[in-house]
């Protein structure tokens, strides 16, 4: 097994990786993912609403579909790049003004981005903890 794997060069090896990946089914990944370890501090919960969001001076507005405390994935097909910063604003049923929070973007698929919260503050990072809770 060595020798097939002394083939492929880091950038060879990640390709092929990637393309395995995308080719699984949802549950093959789900495996994939407790066989190697999730790092995710906190479980994301399934939740869709629109989300406008900002990079450098673009602002953009698409769809989340989950939500943790630490962090979201936005469903776009828009080109970003891992650590990209950027800036949310969600508009929770329960608040009377919208959440704001910054974020970067830690990976990217063809369906849209992973995004792990940058807190501000420590009662910043109570409040979505809170609000994330009750949803």
């Amino acid at each position: 097994m060595s020798s097939e794997l002394s083939t492929f060069n880091a950038s060879g090896l990640t390709a092929r990786l990637f393309q395995k990946i995308e080719q699984m089914s949802e549950q093959q990944k789900k495996e994939l993912l407790i066989l190697v370890g999730d790092q995710r501090k906190y479980q994301r919960k399934p939740f869709l609403m629109s989300v406008c969001y900002e990079t450098e001076n673009n602002v953009h507005k698409d769809f989340i579909l989950d939500i943790s405390p630490g962090g979201t994935f936005i469903e776009t097909n828009k080109d970003f790049f891992i650590g990209q910063e950027l800036t949310l604003k969600f508009n929770f049923k329960n608040r009377k003004d919208p959440f704001e929070i910054a974020g970067a973007i830690v990976w990217q698929s063809t369906n849209g981005v992973g995004i792990k919260f940058t807190f501000k503050t420590h009662n910043q990072k109570k409040e979505l903890k809170e609000i994330v809770n009750e949803l």
